[in-house]
């Protein structure tokens, strides 16, 4: 639904990584014009079937669709993302319109990324120990060969950690790992 190039980016991540691990796994890919009934009988047929075991829904969504209604529709067992009050319990969640989002960053023992955006989170953001966990992909570029350039927030902040000599554990974190 989404011609991002960072979304499209992690959806072809995440059907490589599904593959390599050897999940059995299905990219659905549906028109930016899909309603959201359409979505939901989607979803629902998903939710049914024994053989699939997580949904992930890649937002944004068209503007016309409620994405809270489409992500409260996934089973909870089946969440992958953890979008689903269910699964997201009492965390803090932010999003790029947060203000002060460092107030907030600074405060969790774990930190997971998805912004779609370089540097959107910098060391400065994190405190000393925190782990963070990039599930975002963004492309920064092109090499001389003509290969995409992608860069996570785990790489940034890992950079400005060593020179802030703060050891913090940083991962790059792939879908179904």
């Amino acid at each position: 639904m989404d011609e991002n190039p960072a979304s499209v980016s992690y959806v072809m991540a995440k059907q490589k990584t599904s593959n390599e691990l050897g999940f059995y796994s299905i990219q659905d890919d549906q028109p930016a014009t899909i309603s959201g009934g359409e979505l939901l009988k989607l979803i629902s047929k998903y939710n049914k079937d024994p053989k699939i075991h997580c949904i992930p829904v890649q937002l944004p969504l068209p503007k016309d669709i409620n994405e809270t209604k489409i992500l409260y529709a996934i089973a909870p067992k089946k969440d992958v993302d953890g979008f689903h009050s269910v699964n997201v319990g009492k965390l803090t969640i932010c999003h790029t319109g947060t203000k002060d989002m460092a107030s907030h960053t600074k405060r969790a023992n774990i930190l997971i990324v998805a912004v779609g955006k370089p540097k959107a989170v910098t060391a400065e953001m994190v405190k000393q120990g925190a782990v963070v966990i990039d599930v975002g992909v963004n492309r920064i570029g092109m090499t001389h060969e003509g290969k995409t350039k992608l860069n996570s927030a785990a790489m940034s902040i890992s950079i400005l950690s060593k020179r802030r000599q703060v050891p913090s554990p940083l991962f790059r974190a792939g879908w179904g790992r």
